[in-house]
């Protein structure tokens, strides 16, 4: 038996960790990871789809989200396949109302209580049990431990939770909470987990696929959904990754001696750090880069106290479209979220920026010649731009 397995999409969440070019390309990819995962049910002979929770962001979303989840449920459950809805905290506001065009199948499996609910169908002649417990309020703060039972004389038993789980212990929180040792001893063929937005694998069988898509700057890493075969003897989990882009962390110490020092050192990490990244991920990269940086007394003048002052203001981000993010612990310490494309390998080695500053009579603000030329690299101009001023002699 195969199935799809995933959870955490957010459908409808506000993007605020990124400027509004980065906003239009993610709606652009999430647009086209809808069409990959319609295309992928509709070819491919998938005998279900879990959903594990917050699948939508909000209660304020467009219809549209909903009606998208809809479709994609009833092309598997039109050819016969079954479709199980578990819902997480964001999205505990879901009801009967919501899937009202989806209640008349038989195979739709709609877990609507704050307690564990046993539903079971036949499918392919063999009884499968779901075990699975939805949210009705965003912080049930609830230990789950006991509360899933052993399978019985199912031939295929399957649990559904949103929640945190842990390997060897319960970590007690805001939501629902169990130790995927204790799941284990419930002899499930598969659990199928949502909340936490990081792929990871207890037992073989007891999965998080993570979140579907990067929504913000700490979503590190590949985003993927699941795809499971579950057979007598063995289970095959396959990761299936959907979005064009990933987000990645590089540590890079902006300490230099000069400007030219720094955008030297930058061009040789970034240009090595894309070559080995593509080879294993052919996608577009939001490199979050953080590390030390050197003292700005060193850097600016008298003249730019002003400029130093916004830095380390709460207002920083109001001065760029990239939300620069201090790391106010320290005035050493930095964070920046910043789209490259391998574009920006030509633009660091074209770039005169002798010619640029030599005409310039104000540091703040950019030269002409400077937008003109970052006109098709708006996205992360400013970055670059900063980079130059805060080593400037």
């Amino acid at each position: 038996m195969k199935i799809l397995h995933f959870a955490d999409m957010h459908l409808g969440v506000r993007l605020s960790a990124f400027n509004k070019n980065a906003v239009k390309f993610i709606k652009e990819d999430t647009e086209k990871v809808f069409i990959k995962l319609k295309k992928m049910i509709s070819t491919e002979q998938y005998d279900g789809l879990i959903m594990a929770g917050d699948i939508f962001d909000n209660i304020n979303i467009s219809p549209y989200y909903i009606k998208f989840i809809e479709d994609i449920s009833r092309i598997l459950l039109d050819r016969g396949a079954f479709v199980v809805f578990a819902s997480g905290n964001h999205d505990y506001w879901i009801n009967e109302k919501h899937f009202k065009n989806l209640l008349k199948y038989e195979k739709f499996v709609f877990f609507t209580e704050e307690k564990v609910q046993k539903k079971e169908i036949v499918y392919l002649n063999k009884k499968i049990a779901f075990y699975g417990i939805s949210y009705k309020s965003k912080n049930p703060a609830r230990s789950l431990s006991f509360s899933f039972p052993e399978k019985s004389d199912e031939d295929i038993a399957i649990g559904v939770l949103h929640g945190d789980v842990y390997e060897n212990t319960e970590v007690l929180g805001k939501y629902y909470s169990v130790s995927a040792k204790e799941l284990k001893t419930k002899n499930y063929d598969y659990f199928a987990l949502g909340h936490l937005h990081s792929y990871n694998v207890f037992y073989e069988n007891i999965a998080y696929p993570g979140s579907t898509f990067a929504y913000g700057m700490d979503e590190i890493g590949e985003k993927v959904i699941l795809s499971v075969d579950i057979n007598e003897d063995k289970i095959e989990i396959e990761k299936k990754s959907m979005s064009s882009f990933i987000v990645k962390d590089m540590k890079v110490d902006l300490l230099a001696k000069n400007k030219w020092h720094l955008l030297d050192k930058l061009k040789v990490l970034l240009e090595k750090d894309l070559e080995e990244t593509s080879l294993k991920f052919p996608k577009k990269i939001i490199y979050r880069l953080s590390g030390l940086i050197s003292d700005f007394d060193d850097y600016l003048s008298n003249d730019d106290l002003e400029f130093k002052t916004h830095l380390f203001s709460n207002e920083i981000a109001s001065l760029s479209t990239l939300n620069f993010k201090f790391n106010h612990s320290s005035q050493t310490g930095y964070e920046i979220p910043i789209l490259f494309q391998n574009s920006i390998k030509e633009a660091i080695e074209e770039i005169s920026f002798s010619d640029v500053y030599s005409n310039s009579m104000n540091k703040l603000s950019c030269n002409l010649n400077t937008k003109d030329f970052f006109e098709e690299y708006d996205f992360y101009s400013e970055v670059l731009n900063f980079m130059r001023l805060s080593n400037e002699n």
